[in-house]
């Protein structure tokens, strides 16, 4: 009996729009992201976008 509840326990019971996983063969696609990929994306147009500044202040100080 115990064994029937913890089973019951591993599906999903909230809402559908916040579930983690596709509840239904219509459901859309969920793609886990490439967060190495994103951060380096990131520390790159930072590092743009610093470099643009510093040219910007170096114009004016001349």
């Amino acid at each position: 009996m115990s064994e029937e509840k913890n089973d019951k326990s591993t599906y999903y019971t909230g809402e559908a729009k916040f579930s983690p996983v596709p509840l239904s063969v219509s459901s859309p696609m969920i793609k886990p992201e490439n967060k190495g990929k994103i951060k380096a994306t990131a520390v790159e147009t930072m590092q743009k976008q610093a470099n643009q500044q510093i040219a910007m202040l170096k114009n004016k100080q001349m």
